[in-house]
C-alpha cells in the first residue's frame, strides 16, 4: 500500500504519517479570508491562531452576498439570510439526507444537525457592525470567505462519534469563545442552568468541600456588586454626555442591570433562582437537574448512645433518570424481544455471549408472561480509605450497587450507568451480644430499605415506554467474602465446608479434588439453616447455663471482684459468643439469606451469588500457584528473582497491555500486582522466560501451560458449548496434577474452579459478570473522603457527593461515545494509492470517497491500531488464521472496519503462537460487527519473529 502525492510531484509514501510531513513542502492551502490580507499557512490551527491574533474583528466584519438556492438538489427554496440558512437546513437532516454545505468554495459533508450547526458557527461567523459600519441583516458571505480553507471541515465527525481532540477537552479555547458566540439570543434560563452546572462540576467532579464552593460563592457575588458600581457610573456619565435626564438615566439603568443573570443568581430577590448559597444551590439543582435525594436512614444508638445512620439512593428514582436516556431506553426496548433458549436444546454449535444465553435467564422469563422484565445486578463491597493507623476499619463503609441487565454487555459496566443503592458503615452490620442471643436479624434490619422497595418494584413495577414492566433482582454480585455474608454462608474459608454452591467439606475436595457434589437446591438451603438453628439453639443453652452456673460458683466461694464482676454481668463468655456465631451446618449458618423470598422470586442457593473470576483467578489462583511455580524454576537453577524482577521491568508492552503493565516480585511467596498487572505477567511470561526453561516437559511448566489455557477459556466474552466441555476436561487434569506437585494449594478458590463450566451454562460467560468493573466505583467515593478531611457522618459525605455526580452525569448523558479517533489524522481512502491486491479486497459497490483512513480507533473503550492481529477462524484444531490490521477504516456513517492482512498463527505449544506469512498474500475488509472475538491482540518480537499471546479464546467451533 503506498500513499501518493497529488499536488504535482510523483513522490509516494509508505505511511499517512510520512504523507502528511511531505505535504507541508508544496504551498499553503490555508489562505487567510480577509480581503486586505495575503497571508497563507500549512494547517488550520495556525490559521485560527492568526485570525484570533490579527483580525479578532475583520473576521466578523464580512460583505454580504447574494440569496442563494439550497443546495439540496430535490429543494427549490431560496435561502436570503443566514438565520434562514440555519433554519432551514436542519429540515434536510431529520429527513436522513446530507448535504454539501451551502457556502460558495465550502466541501463541509453535513449528516448531524448539532455538527452542522458547530460548523456554521465556526466556519462561517455572523457579520457583525465594526466600527464606523451599518448592520445589514443579510448575512450569507461572499465569494472571497467562502472559497479559503478555512471551512474545509469534510472530516468532521458526526453520530455518536469523537474526535481525539474532543475527548482530550482541546476543542476550544479562550479565543475561540470569543469568535464563536452564539447566533441567538441567551435566555436567562440557560445562564442560569450553566452556573448551576458549574456548581454542580466544583462538588462532583472536582471533589471541592460545600465550604469552598461557598467561597467562590460570595467571590462571584462581590465581583458582580463591583462590576456593576464601576458599569453604572459609566453609564451615567456617556448619558450625561449626550444630555439625557437624571430621571431617564435612573430607569435605564435599572433596567438594564437588572436584567444581569449572574448578578441576580448570587443575590437574594424574590421569584428568582438562586445559587448564593449551598442551601439554594441544592433547590436549584433538584428543580432543573436529575438530583436524586439520599435518604437518611435511622439505625438506632451505639453502645455509647452515638446515634446511627445509612444512606440510601431510590432505586425506583434512579432507575426512572436512567430510562429517560434515549440510549438506554433503546438498549431496553431491544432487550424485550430477546428470546430465552432452553437448556434442553442447546447444540454443539450454540455460543454464549452474554447471561441471556444461559438457562438461568430462560427459567427466570418462564415466570413472566408477558416475557418483560427489568432485570437488577446487586453488587456489594466493603471499601476503606483509612487503610493504615488507628482509625483502621473504623469508618470503612459497605456499598451496594446495581447495574442493568438489560443494556447491552459493552455499556453495562460503563461507570455512569452502575448506580449506588446503599451506604453504610460495615460496623453496623455487626450485632451485639445481646442482639445475638436474642436471634435479631441485623443484616435485615439495616437493609430494610433496600428490601422493601425490591419487594415494590418487583410487584408494582417501573413505567417503560407507556407500560409498566416488574423490576426483578437478577443476580447478586460480589468478592467471595461478601457473597458469603450476604448469602448467610460460613465466612471463613479454612472451615470444614467453604462451598457456598455445594456441600462438598474441605477434606473431602482434598481427598478427591477432582470430584465436587450437585449444586444445592433452595431446599436443601433452608433445610440446612434450620438444622443449623437447632444447633445454635441447644449450643446457646449450654453457654447460658455453664455461665450462670459459674456465676453461683464464684459468689458462693466469695472469689468475686470488680473487675470479675463485670465480666460475669455478660450472659455468656467472649469465647461462647464466638463459637456460637460460628455454627453452622455444611456451610450454611443457621439464619437464612436476607434477600431470599417467594415475593422476589430470588434464592442465594440457586445459584444466584455469582463468581467473580478477578477475585478467584487473578487475586487468587494465579496469584498463589504462579510464584510456587517460579520458585520451582529458580530451585531447579534456571534463574533466580533477580534475574526474573530484571526481565520485567524491561519488558516493553505493547498495545492495551501498556495500562496493566506487570510489577516486579518482592518475593516467590506471592505476586505484587493487581488483578489486571497479574494478568498481564501470566500472559507474558513465555515471552520473559521461555529461552530460561532448560527442560519444556517439566512437569510444573506443563501446569502453568494448563491454567494459562484454563484462564483463557474462562476469561472469553464469548464462549461455545463445545469449549465448554474441554474446559471440564481440562479443569480436571489441572487439578489431578496440582494434588500431586502443589498440594498445600487445594484451596476454596482451586475448588471453585470445578463450578465454572456448570456456571457458564447457567449464567453465560463469567468476564460479563466481572466485578472489578464496581469496585471502580469505589474510587470516586475515596476521592470525596479524601478530599473532605472529616470523616463525622462520612457516609452523608459521600452520598450528598454523590448526588451531584448523578445529577451531572445524568444532564450530560450516561454513555460516552461508542466510538472515538483522530479526525486530524485522517485522509480519504481514494487519495491512498492501493495495491491490486488490496484493491480486490474492497466489494466492488464500495465508494473509496466516502471512506476514511485513521491511525486509530477506539471501539466501546477498546483501542484498534495498525498492525495489532484480530482473530479470523481456526487452521486446524491447534493453529489460528489472523489478521494484521493494515489500516482501519471508517465511512461517512461511523461503520468502522479494518483492512487486514492475512497471516497462520501457529501453536509453538509453549504458550504462545507464532505468526507466519501466507504464500500468496490475501487481504480482506472485515467490519466490526464481523469479528469473531473484539480484542486486538498486540503483537511482540520474540526470537527474531513476530510472536502473540492470547487475552482469552475465540467462540471457534471445532468440527
Amino acid at each position: 500500500m503506498a500513499y501518493l502525492c497529488k499536488s504535482g510531484c510523483t513522490v509516494r509514501f509508505s505511511s499517512p504519517l510520512a504523507y502528511r510531513s511531505h505535504l507541508k513542502l508544496h504551498s499553503p492551502v490555508f489562505a487567510c479570508p480577509i480581503a486586505i490580507c495575503a497571508s497563507k499557512f500549512t494547517s488550520k490551527a495556525s490559521l485560527d491562531v492568526h485570525l484570533s491574533r490579527d483580525h479578532k474583528r475583520s473576521k466578523r466584519r464580512l460583505e454580504p452576498s447574494a440569496d442563494f438556492k439550497c443546495p439540496v438538489s430535490t429543494c427549490s427554496v431560496h435561502i436570503d439570510t443566514r438565520d434562514d440558512y440555519l433554519k432551514h437546513m436542519p429540515s434536510h437532516l431529520s429527513e436522513g439526507r446530507s448535504f454539501v454545505c451551502g457556502y460558495p468554495g465550502c466541501q463541509y459533508n453535513a449528516t448531524v444537525v448539532e455538527y452542522f450547526r458547530t460548523h456554521v458557527s465556526r466556519a462561517h461567523p455572523k457579520t457583525r457592525s465594526g466600527v464606523g459600519s451599518t448592520s445589514t441583516s443579510r448575512e450569507i458571505p461572499s465569494e472571497q470567505h467562502a472559497t479559503s480553507g478555512v471551512c474545509d471541515d469534510s472530516n468532521s465527525p458526526n453520530g455518536r462519534t469523537v474526535s481525539h481532540s474532543q475527548v482530550h477537552g482541546e476543542e476550544s479555547t479562550s479565543e475561540d469563545s470569543e469568535d464563536n458566540e452564539e447566533e441567538d439570543t441567551v435566555s436567562n434560563h440557560e445562564i442560569k442552568r450553566e452556573y448551576g452546572k458549574f456548581y454542580l462540576r466544583l462538588e462532583s467532579e472536582f471533589i471541592l468541600p460545600s465550604s469552598t464552593v461557598q467561597v467562590i460563592a460570595e467571590r462571584i457575588r462581590r465581583t458582580t456588586d463591583l462590576t456593576h458600581q464601576c458599569l453604572k457610573r459609566k453609564m451615567r456619565a456617556e448619558l450625561e454626555v449626550v444630555g439625557v435626564d437624571d430621571a431617564t438615566i435612573n430607569s435605564m439603568i435599572s433596567k438594564v442591570f437588572k436584567s444581569d443573570t449572574v448578578y441576580n443568581i448570587h443575590h437574594k430577590f424574590e421569584d428568582f433562582d438562586q445559587l448564593g448559597t449551598h442551601h439554594l444551590r441544592q433547590k436549584f439543582w433538584k428543580n432543573h437537574f436529575p438530583y436524586v435525594e439520599p435518604k437518611q436512614i435511622y439505625l438506632g444508638n451505639d453502645v455509647n448512645g452515638k446515634k446511627k445512620y445509612a444512606h440510601y439512593f431510590s432505586i425506583r428514582e434512579s432507575l426512572t433518570q436512567m430510562i429517560k436516556d434515549p440510549e438506554i431506553k433503546a438498549m431496553i426496548l431491544q432487550s424485550f424481544e430477546i428470546e430465552p433458549q432452553d437448556a434442553s436444546t442447546f447444540t454443539s454449535s450454540k455460543i454464549f455471549s452474554d447471561f441471556t444465553d444461559g438457562s438461568e435467564f430462560a427459567e427466570h422469563m418462564k415466570k413472566h408472561p408477558g416475557k418483560k422484565c427489568l432485570l437488577l445486578f446487586l453488587f456489594q463491597d466493603a471499601f476503606d480509605f483509612t487503610a493504615f493507623g488507628p482509625s483502621q476499619g473504623t469508618y470503612k463503609p459497605l456499598g451496594f450497587y446495581y447495574a442493568l441487565g438489560n443494556i447491552k454487555s459493552e455499556c453495562r459496566t460503563k461507570l455512569g450507568c452502575i448506580q449506588m443503592v446503599y451506604l453504610c458503615l460495615e460496623k453496623y452490620f455487626k450485632a451485639t451480644l445481646e442482639e445475638d442471643l436474642n436471634e435479631v436479624d441485623k443484616l435485615k434490619a439495616v437493609l430494610k430499605p433496600l428490601l422493601d422497595e425490591l419487594v415494590d418494584l418487583r410487584l408494582n413495577g417501573i413505567e417503560v415506554d407507556g407500560e409498566i414492566i416488574p423490576v426483578c433482582l437478577m443476580f447478586g454480585l460480589g468478592d467471595n467474602a461478601g457473597q458469603h455474608f450476604i448469602g448467610r454462608y460460613v465466612q471463613s474459608f479454612i472451615a470444614s465446608h467453604c462451598c457456598r454452591f455445594c456441600p462438598t467439606s474441605s477434606a473431602d475436595f482434598k481427598e478427591n479434588p477432582t470430584e465436587c457434589k450437585p449444586f444445592r437446591t433452595p431446599a436443601e438451603y433452608d433445610e440446612a439453616v434450620q438444622i443449623a438453628h437447632e444447633k445454635w439453639i441447644i449450643e446457646k443453652e449450654k453457654a447460658l447455663d455453664f455461665r450462670r452456673r459459674r456465676r453461683v460458683r464464684m459468689m458462693n466461694r466469695g472469689d468475686v471482684t470488680l473487675d470479675t464482676t463485670n465480666k460475669l454481668e455478660k450472659p455468656i463468655s467472649k469465647s461462647a459468643h464466638k463459637k456460637l456465631c460460628s455454627i453452622h451446618h455444611e456451610g450454611v449458618k443457621y439464619i437464612p439469606c436476607p434477600l431470599n423470598s417467594d415475593v422476589l422470586q430470588f434464592h442465594c442457593s440457586s445459584p444466584s451469588l455469582v463468581v467473580c473470576l478477578a477475585h478467584d483467578l487473578f487475586e487468587g489462583i494465579v496469584k498463589s500457584v504462579l510464584p510456587a511455580i517460579l520458585k520451582h524454576f529458580s530451585d531447579e537453577n534456571w534463574f533466580d528473582l533477580e534475574l526474573l524482577n530484571r526481565r520485567i521491568k524491561s519488558f516493553k508492552c505493547e498495545g492495551n497491555d501498556l495500562t496493566d503493565a506487570p510489577t516486579p516480585l518482592k518475593s516467590f511467596d506471592s505476586l505484587g500486582g493487581n488483578a489486571s498487572e497479574n494478568w498481564t505477567l501470566f500472559r507474558n511470561l513465555p515471552f520473559l522466560l521461555e529461552d530460561l526453561i532448560q527442560d519444556k516437559e517439566d512437569k510444573m511448566w506443563c501446569l502453568y501451560l494448563q491454567l494459562k489455557e484454563i484462564v483463557e477459556l474462562v476469561a472469553a466474552p464469548k464462549i461455545t458449548l463445545q469449549q465448554v466441555l474441554y474446559l471440564r476436561v481440562l479443569i480436571r487434569e489441572y487439578l489431578t496434577e496440582l494434588s500431586k506437585l502443589l498440594p498445600e494449594h487445594l484451596v476454596p478458590k482451586q475448588h471453585y474452579l470445578l463450578h465454572y463450566p456448570d456456571l457458564i451454562l447457567k449464567y453465560g460467560p463469567l468476564i460479563r459478570l466481572f466485578t472489578l468493573r464496581f469496585e471502580s466505583k469505589h474510587v470516586f467515593f475515596k476521592n470525596v473522603a479524601k478530599a473532605c478531611k472529616n470523616y463525622i457522618n462520612i457516609t452523608y459525605t459521600l452520598s450528598r457527593k454523590y448526588a451531584c455526580k448523578f445529577a451531572l452525569d445524568h444532564s450530560n448523558g450516561l454513555l460516552p461515545p461508542a466510538i472515538s479517533f483522530n479526525s486530524g489524522d485522517s485522509m480519504r481512502a481514494s487519495d491512498v494509492e492501493w495495491s491490486d491486491e488490496v484493491k480486490s479486497a474492497f466489494h466492488p459497490m464500495i465508494d473509496l470517497e466516502k471512506i476514511n483512513v485513521v491511525d486509530w480507533v477506539e471501539v466501546h473503550g477498546v483501542r484498534y491500531r495498525t498492525h495489532d492481529l484480530l482473530q479470523l477462524g481456526l487452521l486446524n484444531i491447534c493453529d489460528l488464521q489472523v489478521g494484521s490490521i493494515e489500516a482501519v477504516l471508517i465511512d461517512v456513517n461511523n461503520n468502522v472496519g479494518f483492512l487486514v492482512k492475512q497471516k497462520n498463527a501457529m501453536n509453538s505449544f509453549s504458550g504462545y503462537y507464532k505468526v507466519y506469512e501466507q504464500q500468496a498474500t490475501n487481504y480482506k475488509v472485515i467490519t466490526y460487527e464481523d469479528l469473531v472475538d473484539y480484542y486486538p491482540i498486540p503483537v511482540y518480537k520474540h526470537s527474531g519473529r513476530d510472536c502473540f499471546t492470547l487475552k482469552h479464546s475465540a467462540p471457534f467451533v471445532l468440527e
